[in-house]
């Protein structure tokens, strides 16, 4: 049909033509995204508006260079628009904005078949807070009705048994040969009490709360996540201490709230960059000056005139890339693959030994704000 055409069209068409073509691809595009905004809504944003263009340059060999580029709109309370590009919103914007690409827009969905697309989701809740997870729980459920969706996490706001049937629910296993299983919850063989016990977010999910005596004696160190688990797990050395990954800076008062109940002696630990300042001093607001003091720690600035800092920041550039080289990984690897990679490569004890003293002393550091060496 006039409104069917290829991108590969656009460098052969008239400017005036290429217009007329991106207008109805931003047209189409900004009923999509605002339709899912409405659902999700990932900040205070009451709409938003993006904006496609056509650009050309030549390359340094003098080949000519065709791309779309895409700027996100927002109008302020006087009616002005600013221009972002897409890599300047959040995380959990930057997940939506591909998910609606992926979902809207998907060039290899045979339609008028049984089936439509598969989808797989690697961890789709990392960057949203807990009510945008919910609505995505839903979100999936409804996708469901024609297509194959098959996603991995650990937060139990994905798993909520009302929307999402226990029964097709699997536990993903890795065994000491790093054969990975994976096996329906009823056929499951590990114990609900076992460390790091995979049910646990289904546990969460169900609103079935863990024993106290589960956790042993041994200090806790509450992180925001997984992947500040993995690293203090490799970097931890000989201090005694059991780490337990919240689903983000947000959700960690609920666990604080846990170790207090049973008396457990724990350290918060948060990201010293806003985000996990915000969390930090509302938790503070929350638990009181004397809570605070003795259990809740930001991650150390590099130096006074120092910003923010994340637990990537620990790891040293140089490290990462010795790393993607010794088990063989892309260099485009992000940070938190690497360190997944790492962590359960059979080769993780002598990789360690090739870390860098900086990468080390850094570790040790923190090491020494949480749980000093005795």
């Amino acid at each position: 049909t006039d409104s069917t055409f290829s991108v590969f069209d656009l460098p052969s068409k008239e400017e005036r033509q290429r217009k007329a073509m991106l207008s109805k691809v931003t047209r189409r595009l900004n009923q999509a995204l605002t339709r899912e905004w409405q659902n999700f809504r990932l900040d205070d944003t009451d709409a938003l508006q993006i904006n496609v263009e056509y650009n050309s340059e030549q390359t340094s060999e003098g080949t000519p260079r065709h791309f779309l580029k895409f700027d996100i709109i927002e109008t302020d309370a006087n009616g002005d628009e600013h221009f972002f590009f897409v890599r300047d919103r959040s995380k959990g914007f930057f997940w939506f904005f591909n998910f609606v690409m992926k979902l809207e827009f998907n060039p290899k969905a045979k339609f008028n078949t049984e089936v439509e697309a598969i989808y797989l989701l690697d961890e789709p809740g990392s960057y949203l807070h807990a009510s945008a997870q919910s609505k995505l729980t839903k979100k999936i459920r409804n996708l469901t009705a024609r297509n194959i969706v098959i996603y991995c996490t650990h937060s139990h706001h994905l798993l909520d048994p009302e929307v999402i049937p226990v029964s097709t629910i699997r536990i993903a296993e890795k065994n000491r040969f790093g054969v990975v299983s994976v096996s329906p919850i009823y056929e499951h063989g590990g114990r609900v009490t076992e460390k790091r016990s995979a049910f646990q977010p289904l546990l969460d999910a169900l609103q079935i709360r863990p024993l106290s005596l589960d956790f042993g004696h041994e200090p806790v160190t509450i992180t925001e996540g997984i992947i500040d688990y993995y690293l203090l797990e490799i970097f931890k050395g000989d201090r005694r201490f059991t780490i337990m990954p919240s689903v983000g800076a947000s959700s960690m008062k609920y666990l604080i709230s846990l170790m207090i109940a049973w008396r457990i002696e724990y350290r918060a630990l948060w990201d010293n960059d806003d985000e996990g300042k915000e969390y930090y001093n509302d938790a503070r607001l929350h638990f009181g000056d004397f809570e605070s003091e003795k259990s809740f720690r930001l991650l150390p600035l590099k130096s006074a005139s120092s910003r923010k800092r994340l637990m990537q920041d620990l790891v040293d550039g140089t490290d990462l890339k010795m790393i993607k080289t010794q088990l063989s990984l892309p260099h485009n690897t992000s940070f938190d693959k690497v360190i997944i990679a790492w962590f359960y490569s059979g080769d993780r004890n002598n990789l360690y030994k090739k870390i860098s003293k900086a990468t080390k002393e850094n570790f040790d550091i923190l090491g020494n704000i949480l749980f000093p060496l005795r």
